[in-house]
């Protein structure tokens, strides 16, 4: 399958699995978690054509509390950062469905979700 269709039918796949219910989220400055230290990331998911992927990180924020944070796995060449790494979050918290790369997402309570990250250089 071209590459360019696997992309769109993984974002198509985010928008009808992600149901967005935007609320205040429990992140420092509320809408995102900058500077937190990655503690641990899952493995790549194997990417799917039916099924949204997610990679999972838990972060340590400024006041040291441990949270995961989501984000769709889109394959190929998307940048992953890597544990130890300082990284800015811009979150929502929304109830999401789909795998990681051990188990099913939560899907009974809102979890944070980002689009992307942003990490100073290791």
């Amino acid at each position: 399958m071209p590459v360019k269709l696997l992309v769109a039918i993984l974002s198509c796949s985010c928008f009808i699995s992600c149901t967005q219910a935007p609320e205040k989220a429990q992140a420092p400055n509320s809408d995102h978690f900058e500077n937190a230290t990655i503690l641990s990331v899952l493995p790549r998911p194997p990417a799917s054509g039916i099924l949204s992927t997610w990679i999972t990180f838990t972060v340590a924020a400024a006041n040291e509390t441990q949270t995961d944070i989501y984000m769709q796995y889109l394959g190929g060449n998307q940048e992953i950062p890597v544990t130890g790494q300082l990284c800015t979050f811009s979150v929502s918290k929304m109830m999401i469905t789909g795998i990681t790369v051990y188990e099913r997402v939560p899907t009974d309570r809102r979890v944070f979700v980002t689009p992307s990250v942003q990490c100073a250089s290791q």
